[in-house]
Formats: C-alpha cells, structure tokens, sequence
C-alpha cells in the first residue's frame, strides 16, 4: 500500500511539470503503454494468471522500458523521466509477484487500475499544452 502511494504522489508531482517541449514520439509510447492497460481491463486478463504472467505485464515491461530508454536519450526530455522509473517499477513488481505465483484478481486490478489513471492523467495534462 505504501509503494501505491508513494507511486500516485510521484505521478502527481511529475504531472505538475513544465515540459519544455512537446514530443509526440514520446506521447506517442505513453499513449501505446495506456492502451495495454486499458486493453487488459477491458479484456479482464486479471481473470487469468496465465494471460498476465505470459503476455500482459511483458507486454507492459517493453513499454515502459522503451519509454524510459527514450526519455534518457532525449537532451531536451519531458519530465517525466522519474514517474517513467516510478511506472516501471510497479510493472516489475507486478510480473515479480507472477514469477512467484498467482496473485489475486484483486490485486491485479488495483494494480492496473493505478497505472491507467496515473497514465491518463499524464497524457491528459500534455494534451492540454497542445490547445
């Protein structure tokens, strides 16, 4: 419950930044992160341990991965740098509680459930710098 919170503060922290410059690539893999989320909620892969040991949480450790490689390579980055590590950690902690078992569908939920809120609200404060 502590990482949980520590991990909606750090969202909210990150979401608060000015970003020097928009970077659509980048919003581009948020958005594509979002949507395995979502894809998994709307799927109910919480549902079976297989599902989200086999395909979701890989799915969803190449794409933070590939959001934190990015923003670490970038010279002028979004800001985001800490919440991507932060985002990353809890995937990986979602797949080491896979590796060790069957977590309950109750935490595979809340865990999803934190990650796509904490995403939208991301991709939300960037896509209002564009009106």
């Amino acid at each position: 419950m502590r990482n949980l919170i520590l991990f909606s503060v750090a969202v909210g922290l990150s979401a608060c930044v000015t970003v020097a410059k928009y970077d659509s690539m980048e919003y581009n893999h948020w958005v594509e992160l979002h949507t395995t989320v979502l894809d998994a909620v709307d799927r109910n892969a919480c549902a079976s341990p297989t599902v989200m040991r086999n395909n979701v949480v890989p799915a969803l450790e190449t794409h933070a991965r590939t959001i934190q490689t990015y923003i670490r390579h970038r010279p002028l980055t979004s800001g985001y740098g800490e919440t991507a590590g932060v985002i990353r950690k809890q995937i990986v902690e979602m797949g080491v509680s896979y590796s060790k078992g069957d977590p309950s569908t109750t935490y595979c939920n809340t865990k999803l459930k934190t990650l796509g809120e904490s995403i939208e609200k991301m991709l939300t404060v960037e896509g209002e710098r564009l009106e």
